[in-house]
């Protein structure tokens, strides 16, 4: 909260326009779109309604299939030579870039899930399936950038198997 001169209205103010568009995107399912998901995520960190905010963007993004994005990356990666990764066509390039950021929403919603999830004592809602470390590949993607280092190292803790404290 940011105090003004005039005893904090202005934070009252633009609080409450927040709590009235986020609720305008939550309602109505034509602004289903990543960047609403990536505003409420952002909201989510600093709202004492996290759970709430974070479960809403969850919905989104599933309905926006952001889930599948990263695989559907590495599947196009896959099929692709090395050397020719940089000479794409204009419009594939596009399409994996616009991959990249479904792929970097999805595991940024997945990180912040993970971190409120474990922070309230409570174990993850969501699990990613498959290979973890398999995210590392993308940073070799020319729409990679240096925050993807960090993302997918959050990523991979996130995927840290349970250890069974009886054992040792």
């Amino acid at each position: 909260m940011v105090e003004t001169r005039s005893g904090g209205s202005m934070s009252d103010i633009l609080h409450a326009e927040l709590k009235k568009w986020i609720n305008v995107i939550i309602q109505n399912k034509e602004l289903n779109c990543l960047e609403s998901v990536q505003a409420m995520l952002v909201v989510a960190c600093y709202s004492s309604e996290r759970s709430l905010i974070l479960s809403f963007a969850t919905r989104m993004a599933l309905d926006l299939q952001l889930h599948e994005a990263f695989d559907e990356l590495i599947q196009r990666l896959a099929l692709q030579n090395e050397d020719m990764a940089y000479a794409l066509p204009h419009q594939m390039f596009e399409e994996e870039r616009t991959l990249m950021w479904n792929a970097r929403t999805w595991f940024g919603l997945l990180v912040l899930e993970h971190i409120f999830r474990v922070d309230g004592g409570k174990p993850p809602g969501i699990r990613l399936k498959g290979n973890a470390r398999r995210c590392r590949v993308l940073l070799s993607h020319p729409s990679s950038t240096i925050l993807d280092l960090r993302l997918f190292s959050q990523v991979e803790v996130c995927r840290v198997p349970k250890i069974d404290s009886e054992k040792y």
